[in-house]
Protein backbone atom coordinates (compact mmCIF):
# COMPACT_ATOMS: atom_id res chain seq x y z
CA UNK A 1 0.00 0.00 0.00
CA UNK A 2 2.75 2.37 1.09
CA UNK A 3 4.46 1.77 -2.11
CA UNK A 4 1.59 2.49 -4.38
CA UNK A 5 1.29 5.74 -2.51
CA UNK A 6 4.54 6.72 -3.23
CA UNK A 7 4.59 6.12 -6.79
CA UNK A 8 1.60 8.28 -7.09
CA UNK A 9 2.43 11.89 -8.03
CA UNK A 10 1.81 14.88 -5.62
CA UNK A 11 0.06 12.72 -3.68
CA UNK A 12 1.87 12.26 -0.06
CA UNK A 13 1.43 9.81 2.49
CA UNK A 14 -0.77 10.72 5.12
CA UNK A 15 1.05 11.66 8.22
CA UNK A 16 -1.12 9.54 10.69
CA UNK A 17 -3.74 6.80 10.35
CA UNK A 18 -6.86 7.65 11.16
CA UNK A 19 -8.61 6.26 14.84
CA UNK A 20 -10.51 3.14 14.44
CA UNK A 21 -12.09 1.72 17.73
CA UNK A 22 -11.44 -1.98 17.43
CA UNK A 23 -14.06 -4.28 18.59
CA UNK A 24 -13.88 -6.91 21.37
CA UNK A 25 -14.57 -10.57 21.57
CA UNK A 26 -16.90 -10.74 18.72
CA UNK A 27 -18.52 -7.26 19.28
CA UNK A 28 -19.24 -5.33 16.65
CA UNK A 29 -18.06 -1.80 17.74
CA UNK A 30 -16.63 -2.47 20.78
CA UNK A 31 -19.25 -0.13 21.87
CA UNK A 32 -19.19 1.21 25.96
CA UNK A 33 -14.75 -0.13 25.81
CA UNK A 34 -12.23 3.01 25.99
CA UNK A 35 -9.18 2.05 23.38
CA UNK A 36 -7.07 1.49 27.08
CA UNK A 37 -9.64 -1.10 28.43
CA UNK A 38 -10.10 -3.47 25.57
CA UNK A 39 -7.10 -5.97 26.82
CA UNK A 40 -10.00 -6.85 29.69
CA UNK A 41 -12.00 -8.26 26.81
CA UNK A 42 -15.26 -10.36 28.14
CA UNK A 43 -14.56 -9.22 31.67
CA UNK A 44 -14.83 -4.96 31.20
CA UNK A 45 -18.23 -5.89 28.86
CA UNK A 46 -19.62 -8.41 31.63
CA UNK A 47 -18.55 -5.40 34.55
CA UNK A 48 -20.94 -3.06 32.40
CA UNK A 49 -23.61 -5.08 30.81
CA UNK A 50 -23.24 -7.99 32.78
CA UNK A 51 -24.65 -11.35 30.66
CA UNK A 52 -26.45 -9.31 28.21
CA UNK A 53 -23.21 -7.90 26.45
CA UNK A 54 -25.04 -4.87 25.33
CA UNK A 55 -26.69 -1.80 26.98
CA UNK A 56 -30.09 -1.65 27.83
CA UNK A 57 -32.72 0.17 26.00
CA UNK A 58 -35.90 -0.70 28.24
CA UNK A 59 -36.39 -0.45 31.60
CA UNK A 60 -37.85 -4.10 31.74
CA UNK A 61 -34.81 -5.37 33.97
CA UNK A 62 -34.60 -2.64 35.89
CA UNK A 63 -38.30 -2.97 36.96
CA UNK A 64 -37.55 -6.55 38.01
CA UNK A 65 -34.57 -5.26 40.00
CA UNK A 66 -36.04 -2.73 42.28
CA UNK A 67 -38.90 -5.38 42.69
CA UNK A 68 -36.56 -7.61 44.13
CA UNK A 69 -34.65 -4.55 45.94
CA UNK A 70 -37.94 -4.07 47.62
CA UNK A 71 -39.30 -7.76 48.48
CA UNK A 72 -36.83 -8.61 51.68
CA UNK A 73 -38.41 -5.39 53.81
CA UNK A 74 -42.16 -6.67 52.47
CA UNK A 75 -41.29 -10.17 53.87
CA UNK A 76 -39.95 -8.74 56.92
CA UNK A 77 -42.74 -6.44 57.12
CA UNK A 78 -45.44 -8.07 58.62
CA UNK A 79 -42.74 -8.66 61.89
CA UNK A 80 -40.94 -5.62 61.59
CA UNK A 81 -43.33 -3.77 64.60
CA UNK A 82 -41.68 -6.60 66.93
CA UNK A 83 -38.54 -6.37 66.20
CA UNK A 84 -38.52 -2.51 66.93
CA UNK A 85 -40.34 -3.30 69.67
CA UNK A 86 -37.48 -5.98 71.19
CA UNK A 87 -34.22 -4.82 73.49
CA UNK A 88 -31.03 -4.48 72.35
CA UNK A 89 -28.62 -7.40 73.91
CA UNK A 90 -31.88 -9.55 74.38
CA UNK A 91 -31.96 -12.25 71.99
CA UNK A 92 -34.99 -12.96 69.30
CA UNK A 93 -34.55 -16.44 69.23
CA UNK A 94 -36.61 -18.57 69.11
CA UNK A 95 -39.58 -16.31 69.93
CA UNK A 96 -39.28 -12.99 68.57
CA UNK A 97 -41.90 -11.38 71.50
CA UNK A 98 -39.93 -12.84 74.27
CA UNK A 99 -37.51 -9.49 73.70
CA UNK A 100 -39.98 -6.82 73.88
CA UNK A 101 -39.57 -4.03 75.96
CA UNK A 102 -42.88 -5.80 78.50
CA UNK A 103 -42.69 -8.77 79.74
CA UNK A 104 -46.22 -9.06 81.15
CA UNK A 105 -49.78 -7.75 79.54
CA UNK A 106 -49.91 -5.70 82.64
CA UNK A 107 -46.77 -4.05 81.61
CA UNK A 108 -47.72 -3.69 77.67
CA UNK A 109 -49.05 -0.04 78.11
CA UNK A 110 -45.42 1.18 77.92
CA UNK A 111 -45.20 -0.02 74.07
CA UNK A 112 -46.51 3.09 72.93
CA UNK A 113 -43.75 5.30 73.68
CA UNK A 114 -40.84 2.40 73.71
CA UNK A 115 -41.97 1.40 70.23
CA UNK A 116 -43.08 5.34 68.96
CA UNK A 117 -39.81 6.16 69.93
CA UNK A 118 -37.32 3.34 68.78
CA UNK A 119 -39.08 3.53 65.50
CA UNK A 120 -39.25 7.54 65.27
CA UNK A 121 -34.87 6.90 66.44
CA UNK A 122 -34.28 4.69 63.55
CA UNK A 123 -35.54 6.19 60.85
CA UNK A 124 -33.93 9.88 61.96
CA UNK A 125 -30.66 8.41 62.02
CA UNK A 126 -31.80 6.52 58.68
CA UNK A 127 -32.92 9.93 57.22
CA UNK A 128 -29.51 12.08 58.33
CA UNK A 129 -27.16 9.00 56.91
CA UNK A 130 -29.12 9.25 53.72
CA UNK A 131 -29.26 13.00 53.59
CA UNK A 132 -25.49 13.05 53.54
CA UNK A 133 -25.17 10.14 51.29
CA UNK A 134 -27.93 10.80 48.24
CA UNK A 135 -25.77 13.72 46.40
CA UNK A 136 -23.09 11.26 46.67
CA UNK A 137 -24.95 8.59 45.08
CA UNK A 138 -26.31 11.40 42.17
CA UNK A 139 -23.06 12.41 41.98
CA UNK A 140 -21.24 8.71 41.34
CA UNK A 141 -24.10 7.90 39.03
CA UNK A 142 -24.07 10.53 36.49
CA UNK A 143 -19.89 10.12 36.78
CA UNK A 144 -19.26 6.32 36.80
CA UNK A 145 -22.62 5.02 35.78
CA UNK A 146 -25.69 4.13 36.92
CA UNK A 147 -24.95 0.06 37.23
CA UNK A 148 -22.38 -0.22 39.29
CA UNK A 149 -24.05 2.44 42.29
CA UNK A 150 -26.75 -0.02 42.33
CA UNK A 151 -24.40 -3.01 42.47
CA UNK A 152 -22.91 -1.63 45.79
CA UNK A 153 -26.16 -0.46 47.05
CA UNK A 154 -28.12 -3.79 46.49
CA UNK A 155 -25.02 -5.31 48.05
CA UNK A 156 -25.30 -3.10 51.52
CA UNK A 157 -28.98 -3.52 51.98
CA UNK A 158 -27.98 -7.17 52.62
CA UNK A 159 -25.31 -6.50 55.30
CA UNK A 160 -28.42 -5.79 58.29
CA UNK A 161 -30.10 -8.87 57.11
CA UNK A 162 -27.09 -10.86 57.67
CA UNK A 163 -26.84 -9.44 61.02
CA UNK A 164 -30.13 -9.94 61.98
CA UNK A 165 -29.97 -13.86 60.92
CA UNK A 166 -26.55 -13.98 62.76
CA UNK A 167 -26.98 -12.30 66.26
CA UNK A 168 -30.83 -12.16 67.06
CA UNK A 169 -30.15 -8.79 68.34
CA UNK A 170 -31.77 -5.43 67.25
CA UNK A 171 -27.93 -3.99 68.77
CA UNK A 172 -26.89 -5.20 65.80
CA UNK A 173 -29.86 -4.98 63.41
CA UNK A 174 -30.94 -1.14 63.77
CA UNK A 175 -27.56 0.27 63.93
CA UNK A 176 -26.46 -1.41 60.52
CA UNK A 177 -29.74 -0.67 59.24
CA UNK A 178 -28.69 2.84 59.60
CA UNK A 179 -25.01 3.23 58.70
CA UNK A 180 -25.22 0.63 55.47
CA UNK A 181 -28.89 -0.11 54.93
CA UNK A 182 -29.56 3.39 54.44
CA UNK A 183 -26.93 4.64 51.97
CA UNK A 184 -27.74 1.24 50.02
CA UNK A 185 -31.45 2.15 49.96
CA UNK A 186 -30.91 5.79 48.63
CA UNK A 187 -28.09 4.69 46.38
CA UNK A 188 -30.40 2.41 44.61
CA UNK A 189 -33.21 4.84 44.65
CA UNK A 190 -30.99 7.74 42.98
CA UNK A 191 -29.46 5.26 40.29
CA UNK A 192 -32.57 3.67 39.52
CA UNK A 193 -34.71 6.94 38.08
CA UNK A 194 -31.69 8.51 36.79
CA UNK A 195 -31.67 5.12 34.61
CA UNK A 196 -35.57 5.88 34.26
CA UNK A 197 -34.43 9.36 32.94
CA UNK A 198 -31.41 8.28 30.74
CA UNK A 199 -33.88 6.05 28.54
CA UNK A 200 -37.28 8.32 28.54
CA UNK A 201 -38.03 11.32 27.06
CA UNK A 202 -38.76 14.69 29.29
CA UNK A 203 -42.46 14.48 28.42
CA UNK A 204 -42.48 10.58 29.59
CA UNK A 205 -40.57 10.61 32.90
CA UNK A 206 -43.51 11.32 35.22
CA UNK A 207 -44.93 8.59 34.23
CA UNK A 208 -41.89 6.41 33.89
CA UNK A 209 -41.25 7.12 37.53
CA UNK A 210 -44.83 5.84 38.50
CA UNK A 211 -44.21 2.28 36.37
CA UNK A 212 -41.15 2.43 38.46
CA UNK A 213 -43.29 2.81 42.06
CA UNK A 214 -45.35 -0.68 41.05
CA UNK A 215 -42.55 -2.74 42.11
CA UNK A 216 -44.16 -2.04 45.29
CA UNK A 217 -46.99 -3.41 44.38
CA UNK A 218 -45.66 -6.32 43.24
CA UNK A 219 -43.29 -6.78 45.89
CA UNK A 220 -45.59 -6.61 48.38
CA UNK A 221 -47.85 -9.21 46.53
CA UNK A 222 -45.08 -11.28 46.80
CA UNK A 223 -43.37 -10.57 50.09
CA UNK A 224 -46.34 -9.60 52.47
CA UNK A 225 -48.24 -13.01 52.13
CA UNK A 226 -45.01 -14.48 52.35
CA UNK A 227 -43.65 -12.74 55.49
CA UNK A 228 -46.81 -13.22 57.14
CA UNK A 229 -47.24 -16.91 56.34
CA UNK A 230 -43.39 -17.16 58.03
CA UNK A 231 -44.07 -14.80 60.81
CA UNK A 232 -47.41 -17.21 61.95
CA UNK A 233 -45.28 -20.66 60.87
CA UNK A 234 -41.41 -19.99 62.96
CA UNK A 235 -42.21 -16.23 64.41
CA UNK A 236 -42.49 -17.76 67.98
CA UNK A 237 -41.00 -20.78 67.38
CA UNK A 238 -37.98 -20.75 65.24
CA UNK A 239 -37.36 -17.23 64.25
CA UNK A 240 -33.74 -17.59 63.19
CA UNK A 241 -34.79 -19.72 60.41
CA UNK A 242 -37.28 -16.69 59.26
CA UNK A 243 -33.97 -14.28 59.73
CA UNK A 244 -32.08 -16.25 57.46
CA UNK A 245 -35.00 -16.60 54.64
CA UNK A 246 -34.97 -12.78 54.82
CA UNK A 247 -31.44 -12.54 54.44
CA UNK A 248 -31.37 -15.22 51.51
CA UNK A 249 -34.19 -12.79 49.42
CA UNK A 250 -32.03 -9.47 50.58
CA UNK A 251 -29.20 -11.10 48.34
CA UNK A 252 -31.55 -11.87 45.23
CA UNK A 253 -31.72 -7.64 43.98
CA UNK A 254 -27.72 -7.98 44.25
CA UNK A 255 -27.33 -11.43 42.58
CA UNK A 256 -29.66 -10.18 39.70
CA UNK A 257 -27.89 -6.66 39.52
CA UNK A 258 -24.75 -8.21 38.80
CA UNK A 259 -25.88 -10.62 36.57
CA UNK A 260 -28.62 -9.15 34.47
CA UNK A 261 -28.61 -5.31 35.33
CA UNK A 262 -27.33 -3.63 31.89
CA UNK A 263 -26.33 -0.08 31.69
CA UNK A 264 -28.73 1.95 30.12
CA UNK A 265 -27.64 2.97 26.51
CA UNK A 266 -27.40 7.08 27.35
CA UNK A 267 -24.49 6.46 29.52
CA UNK A 268 -22.89 3.92 27.54
CA UNK A 269 -23.12 6.09 24.43
CA UNK A 270 -21.64 9.06 26.76
CA UNK A 271 -18.92 6.43 27.89
CA UNK A 272 -17.93 5.57 24.69
CA UNK A 273 -18.20 9.83 23.48
CA UNK A 274 -15.25 10.04 27.06
CA UNK A 275 -13.16 7.32 26.22
CA UNK A 276 -10.85 9.77 24.19
CA UNK A 277 -11.43 12.52 26.56
CA UNK A 278 -10.34 11.12 29.22
CA UNK A 279 -7.82 12.21 31.98
CA UNK A 280 -8.05 15.60 30.12
CA UNK A 281 -9.43 17.05 34.48
CA UNK A 282 -6.33 17.11 35.90
CA UNK A 283 -7.95 17.65 39.39
CA UNK A 284 -10.32 14.69 38.65
CA UNK A 285 -13.07 13.64 40.87
CA UNK A 286 -13.31 16.68 43.08
CA UNK A 287 -13.32 18.87 40.32
CA UNK A 288 -16.50 16.97 38.78
CA UNK A 289 -18.14 17.43 42.47
CA UNK A 290 -17.35 20.91 42.39
CA UNK A 291 -18.66 21.71 38.77
CA UNK A 292 -21.83 19.78 39.27
CA UNK A 293 -22.57 21.74 42.32
CA UNK A 294 -21.61 24.79 40.55
CA UNK A 295 -24.05 24.25 37.67
CA UNK A 296 -26.70 23.13 40.05
CA UNK A 297 -26.77 26.28 42.26
CA UNK A 298 -28.10 28.81 39.42
CA UNK A 299 -31.22 26.47 38.03
CA UNK A 300 -31.92 25.90 41.81
CA UNK A 301 -32.80 29.89 41.96
CA UNK A 302 -35.52 28.69 39.41
CA UNK A 303 -38.23 25.89 39.34
CA UNK A 304 -35.90 23.70 40.54
CA UNK A 305 -35.59 25.17 43.80
CA UNK A 306 -39.50 25.22 43.76
CA UNK A 307 -39.94 21.54 43.15
CA UNK A 308 -37.60 20.51 45.98
CA UNK A 309 -39.01 22.69 48.33
CA UNK A 310 -42.41 21.30 47.53
CA UNK A 311 -41.04 17.83 47.60
CA UNK A 312 -39.24 18.84 51.03
CA UNK A 313 -42.40 19.90 52.50
CA UNK A 314 -44.51 17.27 51.19
CA UNK A 315 -42.35 14.19 52.87
CA UNK A 316 -42.37 15.67 56.27
CA UNK A 317 -45.86 14.47 55.86
CA UNK A 318 -45.37 11.39 54.26
CA UNK A 319 -42.16 10.60 56.49
CA UNK A 320 -43.70 10.40 59.48
CA UNK A 321 -46.90 8.96 58.22
CA UNK A 322 -44.41 5.75 56.75
CA UNK A 323 -42.49 5.69 59.68
CA UNK A 324 -45.29 5.26 62.77
CA UNK A 325 -47.88 3.33 60.55
CA UNK A 326 -47.12 -0.11 61.61
CA UNK A 327 -46.66 0.89 65.56
CA UNK A 328 -49.75 3.36 65.69
CA UNK A 329 -51.86 0.61 63.80
CA UNK A 330 -50.69 -2.04 66.30
CA UNK A 331 -51.26 0.21 68.87
CA UNK A 332 -54.43 2.17 68.58
CA UNK A 333 -56.23 -0.90 66.75
CA UNK A 334 -54.95 -3.77 69.16
CA UNK A 335 -56.76 -6.43 66.91
CA UNK A 336 -54.61 -5.73 63.73
CA UNK A 337 -52.11 -8.20 64.46
CA UNK A 338 -49.12 -9.32 61.94
CA UNK A 339 -51.79 -10.79 59.61
CA UNK A 340 -53.61 -7.55 58.93
CA UNK A 341 -50.65 -5.68 58.84
CA UNK A 342 -49.10 -7.83 55.90
CA UNK A 343 -53.12 -7.26 54.39
CA UNK A 344 -52.56 -3.39 55.11
CA UNK A 345 -49.20 -3.38 53.01
CA UNK A 346 -51.19 -5.30 49.92
CA UNK A 347 -53.85 -2.79 50.22
CA UNK A 348 -51.60 -0.22 49.95
CA UNK A 349 -49.93 -2.22 47.10
CA UNK A 350 -52.95 -2.08 45.28
CA UNK A 351 -53.82 1.79 46.21
CA UNK A 352 -50.40 2.21 44.54
CA UNK A 353 -50.84 0.24 41.63
CA UNK A 354 -53.56 2.01 40.70
CA UNK A 355 -52.36 5.14 41.09
CA UNK A 356 -49.42 4.82 39.11
CA UNK A 357 -50.79 2.62 36.46
CA UNK A 358 -54.02 3.93 35.89
CA UNK A 359 -54.78 7.57 37.71
CA UNK A 360 -51.19 8.68 36.51
CA UNK A 361 -51.19 8.62 33.12
CA UNK A 362 -54.98 9.69 32.93
CA UNK A 363 -54.59 12.80 34.60
CA UNK A 364 -51.34 13.42 32.84
CA UNK A 365 -53.58 13.48 29.81
CA UNK A 366 -55.61 15.50 30.84
CA UNK A 367 -54.54 17.99 33.22
CA UNK A 368 -50.47 18.03 32.45
CA UNK A 369 -47.74 17.41 34.91
CA UNK A 370 -48.72 20.79 36.94
CA UNK A 371 -52.47 20.26 37.28
CA UNK A 372 -51.79 16.24 38.15
CA UNK A 373 -49.39 17.88 40.96
CA UNK A 374 -52.26 20.01 42.24
CA UNK A 375 -54.74 17.47 42.31
CA UNK A 376 -52.22 15.44 44.01
CA UNK A 377 -51.67 17.52 47.01
CA UNK A 378 -55.33 18.89 47.75
CA UNK A 379 -56.11 14.79 47.70
CA UNK A 380 -53.23 14.31 49.91
CA UNK A 381 -54.46 17.12 52.63
CA UNK A 382 -58.10 15.63 52.30
CA UNK A 383 -56.20 12.43 53.23
CA UNK A 384 -54.17 13.75 55.99
CA UNK A 385 -57.50 14.84 57.72
CA UNK A 386 -59.64 11.82 57.37
CA UNK A 387 -56.71 10.18 58.68
CA UNK A 388 -56.53 12.00 62.19
CA UNK A 389 -60.10 11.65 62.83
CA UNK A 390 -60.51 7.99 61.85
CA UNK A 391 -61.86 5.80 64.49
CA UNK A 392 -62.34 2.38 63.08
CA UNK A 393 -59.88 0.07 61.30
CA UNK A 394 -62.28 0.42 57.97
CA UNK A 395 -61.87 4.14 58.11
CA UNK A 396 -57.82 3.24 57.06
CA UNK A 397 -58.98 1.13 54.29
CA UNK A 398 -61.90 3.36 52.92
CA UNK A 399 -59.11 5.93 53.24
CA UNK A 400 -56.70 4.35 50.79
CA UNK A 401 -58.55 6.05 47.95
CA UNK A 402 -57.96 9.34 48.47
CA UNK A 403 -54.29 7.45 49.40
CA UNK A 404 -54.36 7.39 45.38
CA UNK A 405 -54.24 11.01 44.80
CA UNK A 406 -51.94 11.53 47.65
CA UNK A 407 -48.89 8.70 45.82
CA UNK A 408 -48.61 10.68 42.89
CA UNK A 409 -47.19 13.21 44.67
CA UNK A 410 -43.37 12.20 44.78
CA UNK A 411 -43.76 10.65 41.04
CA UNK A 412 -44.91 13.86 39.07
CA UNK A 413 -41.75 15.40 41.47
CA UNK A 414 -39.65 13.29 40.95
CA UNK A 415 -40.47 13.81 37.05
CA UNK A 416 -40.07 17.48 36.91
CA UNK A 417 -37.07 17.77 38.93
CA UNK A 418 -35.03 15.61 36.37
CA UNK A 419 -36.72 17.75 33.85
CA UNK A 420 -35.63 21.15 35.46
CA UNK A 421 -31.78 20.02 34.29
CA UNK A 422 -29.65 19.32 31.49
CA UNK A 423 -29.37 15.50 31.10
CA UNK A 424 -25.84 15.48 32.40
CA UNK A 425 -26.87 16.71 35.75
CA UNK A 426 -30.14 15.06 36.32
CA UNK A 427 -28.17 11.90 38.71
CA UNK A 428 -26.92 14.96 40.55
CA UNK A 429 -30.37 16.69 40.93
CA UNK A 430 -32.37 13.68 42.11
CA UNK A 431 -29.56 13.15 44.58
CA UNK A 432 -30.37 16.61 45.74
CA UNK A 433 -34.01 15.62 45.39
CA UNK A 434 -33.30 12.51 47.61
CA UNK A 435 -31.09 14.39 49.91
CA UNK A 436 -33.65 17.05 50.95
CA UNK A 437 -36.11 14.15 51.06
CA UNK A 438 -34.14 12.27 53.69
CA UNK A 439 -33.63 15.06 56.12
CA UNK A 440 -37.32 15.48 56.07
CA UNK A 441 -36.93 11.88 57.41
CA UNK A 442 -34.39 13.20 60.16
CA UNK A 443 -37.26 15.61 61.34
CA UNK A 444 -40.31 14.24 60.87
CA UNK A 445 -40.14 10.60 62.59
CA UNK A 446 -39.28 12.24 65.64
CA UNK A 447 -41.95 15.09 65.44
CA UNK A 448 -44.31 12.71 65.31
CA UNK A 449 -43.17 10.03 67.43
CA UNK A 450 -43.46 13.45 70.26
CA UNK A 451 -46.64 14.39 69.65
CA UNK A 452 -48.30 10.73 69.85
CA UNK A 453 -46.14 10.04 72.96
CA UNK A 454 -47.41 12.90 74.60
CA UNK A 455 -50.92 12.84 73.28
CA UNK A 456 -51.41 9.29 74.30
CA UNK A 457 -51.50 10.74 77.93
CA UNK A 458 -54.50 12.35 77.02
CA UNK A 459 -58.21 11.40 77.65
CA UNK A 460 -58.89 12.66 73.87
CA UNK A 461 -56.66 9.62 72.73
CA UNK A 462 -58.94 6.89 73.33
CA UNK A 463 -61.63 8.91 71.40
CA UNK A 464 -59.47 10.32 68.41
CA UNK A 465 -56.26 7.85 68.19
CA UNK A 466 -54.87 9.65 65.34
CA UNK A 467 -55.15 13.03 65.64
CA UNK A 468 -51.55 14.41 65.62
CA UNK A 469 -51.61 13.19 62.05
CA UNK A 470 -53.21 16.77 61.22
CA UNK A 471 -49.77 17.89 61.41
CA UNK A 472 -49.28 16.49 57.87
CA UNK A 473 -52.03 18.53 56.77
CA UNK A 474 -50.18 21.43 58.06
CA UNK A 475 -47.20 20.52 56.12
CA UNK A 476 -49.59 19.67 52.89
CA UNK A 477 -50.96 22.98 52.90
CA UNK A 478 -47.82 24.76 53.63
CA UNK A 479 -46.76 23.15 50.37
CA UNK A 480 -49.52 24.15 47.80
CA UNK A 481 -48.72 27.95 49.12
CA UNK A 482 -45.23 27.81 47.98
CA UNK A 483 -46.29 25.73 44.65
CA UNK A 484 -49.25 28.91 44.49
CA UNK A 485 -46.77 31.50 44.66
CA UNK A 486 -44.51 30.20 42.67
CA UNK A 487 -46.74 29.76 39.77
CA UNK A 488 -48.26 33.05 40.10
CA UNK A 489 -45.07 35.12 40.37
CA UNK A 490 -44.10 32.77 37.04
CA UNK A 491 -47.41 34.41 35.39
CA UNK A 492 -47.20 37.63 35.97
CA UNK A 493 -43.57 38.24 35.27
CA UNK A 494 -44.14 36.13 32.01
CA UNK A 495 -47.76 37.68 31.69
CA UNK A 496 -49.20 33.89 30.63
CA UNK A 497 -50.06 30.70 32.26
CA UNK A 498 -49.62 29.69 35.66
CA UNK A 499 -47.02 27.24 35.12
CA UNK A 500 -43.28 26.67 35.50
CA UNK A 501 -40.61 26.74 32.77
CA UNK A 502 -38.38 23.84 32.26
CA UNK A 503 -35.37 23.16 29.99
CA UNK A 504 -36.29 21.90 26.49
CA UNK A 505 -34.99 18.59 25.42
CA UNK A 506 -31.91 19.83 24.47
CA UNK A 507 -31.61 21.57 27.86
Amino acid sequence: KMAVQEDREGVDPPDEAPTVRRPVDGGEDGAGVCDGEEEMGCLGRFLRYGVTGKPATSIVMLFLAVTLNVLPNMVLGPIKPSIIKSQFHHSMCPNITAAHHYSSPSSASSTSSEGYQAQADKDSSSGLVGAASAPVAGYLSDRFGRRPVMILSTLALSVPFLALATTCDTAWYLPLSVVIGSPGEVGMQVASYAYVADLTPRHLRSERFGVMLITITAAAFLGAPLGGYLSDLWGETDSNTLFWVCFGVAMLPFLFTVLVLAEPRRIAEEEDAACDAKGSSSDGKADGVRESWARLRPLIQGPLGVFLAVSFMVNLQSAGTQSLMGIYMTDAFPECGPECLGVQFIGFAVTMAFANGVLLPLLMRLCGENGTLWISLAGNLVHCVVFAFARRIWLLWANLILGAFALLSYTVLSGLVSSAVPKDLVGSALGASNSLWMVANVMSPLIFAYMFIEYTSMPESKTFPGLPWLLGAVFVALSMLVLGYASGKTSREGGGERTLPLLSEEG
